[in-house]
Parts: C-alpha cells; structure tokens; sequence
C-alpha cells in the first residue's frame, strides 16, 4: 500500500426523498469524504435547505440559471443530467484526489480494505479510473408497507450468473441473465489529474469515447452496496418511471426492456395486486434460495447502522425551517374539484406535504390548532357541509384533534367528507404502522398517548396502541374500497419513498386530465 493516502469526494444527482438522502450523507460522511456533491435534480426540494449547514457537503440546486449555462440546456434524459453534473463538479468543485460518481441510493462499503481512502491508495499509478462492483439489496420477507429498507441483505455479483439467476428467480431467470434487477458493472472514481482529458458517463470512465485503463476492486475489498429496491413503493416508482420515458426505453436492447414489459403485463393485467406479486417473485429471497446463495459465498448481511450515523452527522447541523399551519387563502373561493384533502393519518408528513405544496403555489390549512376537526366534528353531527370557513384554501390537512375533553381523528371520517365534496382529490399519505405508532407515541412527550387512554377509558399504553393498529388497517383498507367503489381522484403518497416533486406532478396530472392546466 501507498504512504499517502489519498482524498476522495462524491458526486451525486439527487431525486429521492429526504430519509434517503439523510442515509446517504450520513453513510458517507461516516467513511471521512472530503467532499459530497449533491445536485438537487428538484430546486425546489426542501432538503436544500434544511441541508445546507451540514460540514463537508456542498448543495447545488439544479434551477433554470444553473442550466442556462449549458448549451441546449436542460437534458430531458435523467442520465444525461446526471453526467452534466459529475463533470461540472469533476471541473469546478473537486479539491481531493479523487472523485466518485454514484446515485442516492448507492452506499460505498469498504470490506476488507480498511477504509476507502487505503482501497484507493492500493491502485497502480496506471490507472486513472477505479471502479467499485455493485451488491444489490433483496428482502429475507415481504417489506412492511411504505417502510424504507436500504441495509440488511445484499447479492454479490457470481461468475456463474445463469445458475446465479436460477436460485434468484426460478422461472423467471430468462428476464434477468445477470442476476440483478438494476446494473451489475457498478460505478466509477476518477483521479483528479486526468479530470479534462477524461469525463464521467454514468458508469464509466471514458476519453474520446473509450473507456479509459480502469483498476476494478475485488469484491472482497469493497463493494457499492445498491439498496434497490428499498421498498415496493420505490420499486413500482422506478419501474414505472422508466416505463413512462420512450427515450429511456428506445435506448435499452431488447433484453434490457423484457423486464420492464414483464411488469408492464402484470400490472395491466391484474393491477396493483400483479405489480405487487412481480415484485415479490424478483424482489423477496424464499429461506431455500438464501441458503443457497449462502453456501455460494454470495450473501452479506450489513448493518449499516443508519440512525446513529444521522444522529452524529446531519441532524445536529440540520436548518430547521420555519413552518405556518395557515398560508395565504386563494384569492377566490377554491373550486371542489380543485381542492385537495389529505385523508391518510397525522404524524405521517402532513406538514412536509403542505411545504411542499407551499413551495408550488398551493394554499392549505394545516390543523389550524384543532379548528379543522372540530369543523368537521360539528358539521357531521348537524348533517352540514364542512368547512366553509375554509373555502379559500385549496389544501386541507391533518383533521385531528386532542385535548383532556375531545380526541377526533377527523380523517377517519374521510366518508363523510367525500360526501360532501366527491369530486376533490384525496390524498393518502402513510408510513409503516409501528413508526406511526412510535411518532403518536411520542408526541408532546407522550401526553398525545395519554389523552388518547383517557378519552377511550383504556387500561394501558399497550392496549392503545393496538387499538391505534387496527384503526391505521382498517383505514388503509376502508380508504382503498372507497376509492375504487366510488373512482375517486386518489394519490397514494408513502412519505419514506416518495421523490420530491412527485406529489407537484401528480396534481398537475390530476388536473391537465380535468382540463384545468
């Protein structure tokens, strides 16, 4: 090994929510990078904010006047963004010596190099260019909805990958040669002095268009540990996502669509209950396949210990940021079909939601201190439409209430609501039922759980947050009966998976197909 070990920095686009984002700064900042780089694909995405104390990361939101200053401006194809922006750091920001371009998703894991600065070191001078191989996660069992799993178990790329493919995914081994859902050639460093003769693509390295001499670790060394999928959410978001780009697709082989199409059919054929049931065929290991990956040496089981990273690395840098439950009213009355109300549970985002939402122009009314249930609560009991008083305001969230004489979760009462107002938007924000849980728990220093056991005469904590389990099942099950019963105009929004902009999109979507742009 080198004297001298060398510095290193990354550079990422990034389009994922911000509980992906925190898990990846935090990972990297824990390995001692020089530098992050995140290019906010969103400008308008709240983490550029929030993020911009946090010591050794430098944000660069991705706005109109960054992009002005390429020529033909910005790219349609997300991975000609991408390469824009590994370059544009490679040239203008990099201080280290070294630089990696990977995804938000994508966590550098240094096995038996100590570390990645002495793996680095260990490369022949020869080389400008090291490339990292990709571990790809997979689930033991069928993820909990709307959870974010990025760590746990992780596939090494085989040599034999027809028998690799075979264990992984039985019959449908043909859609998937290599034994990877996502890419199996990982992901590259570029050595500072060779920055200008040579440019990032999104995996390579390449100088007149040949990729240059590149030192390939051995998987024993390090790996890029790939946590797709992390969830069924984020595995439906980016199948789909990809299906929805013509370009994307025209620019795959034949090969490389067969799974997308696969999908495709299941999903068409037998809706969210076939995208479900692929995801699972490819996505989730039965205990006869992980033991034969086991004995194939071709497993690793990592903690990546993500909460105590945040805890050290990001929070105590975090910007809080300043938030309003009422924004200005709309200047006229709201039309229904243009008001959207969030129906899913409290203390499952709303309040991201409505800066989001702020951001893009919308008006909403957050709580507003209780005033918000207690106009439906009332309006219910006298048979009334419910909030009039709210007719400015294009946004309605988080329906509850509690206090020592009333606790009303007026988003239960979702029914009522669309009784009144069926042909709004409805929105159903969620998060896996124990962090749910956890968070009511918790809030106001466990006085919210306490009214809620005195309210409902039960005899312990243990016994309301069962009762709290059934209601968030039942809800998520009456909410989705409804909406198929009544076809309502519906967005299902899992809080830990979803890309910023993407409830921005779906409303404009919603709205472009009413004829009100």
């Amino acid at each position: 090994m080198n004297d001298k070990c060398p510095t290193w920095s990354i550079v990422t686009t990034c389009s994922e929510p911000k509980s992906v984002i925190e898990r990846f700064v935090a990972h990297h900042l824990s390995l001692e990078v020089k530098e992050i780089f995140l290019f906010f694909d969103n400008p308008t995405d709240l983490a550029i904010e929030r993020l911009s104390r946090v010591p050794r990361l430098t944000v660069v939101p991705c706005d109109e006047a960054y992009w002005r200053a390429r020529k033909g401006g910005r790219p349609s194809d997300h991975r000609q963004r991408q390469i824009y922006n590994a370059n544009y750091a490679a040239r203008n920001l990099l201080t280290s010596d070294w630089l990696a371009n990977i995804d938000t998703d994508e966590y550098l894991f240094p096995r038996n190099a100590q570390s990645i600065s002495e793996m680095l070191a260990d490369t022949p001078d020869e080389f400008n260019a090291v490339r990292v191989l990709p571990a790809e996660h997979i689930f033991k069992a069928a993820p909990v909805r709307g959870s974010l799993q990025c760590d746990g178990i992780f596939k090494l790329k085989a040599k034999n990958r027809s028998e690799f493919s075979r264990v992984l995914f039985r019959e449908m081994s043909e859609l998937f040669p290599s034994g990877f859902l996502g890419h199996e050639v990982g992901k590259s460093f570029q050595r500072a002095s060779s920055v200008g003769a040579a440019v990032f693509n999104v995996h390579f390295v390449r100088s007149n268009g040949t990729m240059v001499p590149t030192f390939v670790v051995p998987q024993e060394q390090a790996v890029l540990l790939h946590s797709f999928p992390s969830s069924f959410e984020d595995f439906r978001k980016k199948f789909e996502r990809r299906l929805s780009s013509k370009e994307y697709m025209d620019s795959l082989k034949e090969q490389a669509q067969a799974p997308f199409l696969a999908y495709d059919r299941a999903r068409k054929e037998s809706g969210e209950e076939g995208a479900q049931s692929f995801f699972l065929s490819t996505s989730v290991l039965s205990d006869t396949a992980l033991t034969e990956l086991r004995h194939m040496d071709l497993i690793i089981d990592i903690d990546l210990k993500f909460s105590k990273k945040i805890r050290e690395h990001v929070k105590p840098y975090e910007k809080k940021v300043a938030f309003l439950h009422l924004s200005q009213p709309s200047g006229a009355i709201v039309r229904e079909r243009d008001k959207v109300f969030q129906i899913g549970m409290n203390r499952a985002g709303s309040k991201e939601i409505c800066a989001e939402l702020s951001r893009a122009g919308y008006s909403f009314c957050h709580w507003d201190e209780g005033h918000l249930a207690k106009a439906l609560y009332d309006a219910k009991a006298s048979g009334a439409k419910p909030f009039d008083e709210y007719s400015h305001y294009e946004v309605i969230s988080d329906i509850s209430v509690s206090g020592p004489k009333i606790v009303y979760d007026g988003f239960l009462d979702f029914s009522y609501i669309i009784e009144h107002f069926p042909e709004s938007i409805f929105l159903l924000n969620y998060r896996p039922v124990e962090d749910w849980i956890n968070s009511r728990s918790k809030f106001r220093r466990g006085k919210y759980l306490a009214e809620a056991r005195d309210f409902h005469q039960m005899s312990s904590d243990e016994e309301v947050k069962n009762f709290w389990r059934q209601q968030w099942d039942d809800h998520w099950h009456n909410v989705k009966r409804e909406a198929r019963e009544r076809k309502l105009r519906l967005i299902e929004y899992p809080i830990y998976s979803a890309s910023p902009g993407y409830l921005v999109s779906e409303l404009a979507r919603l709205r472009e197909e009413d004829g009100n742009v």
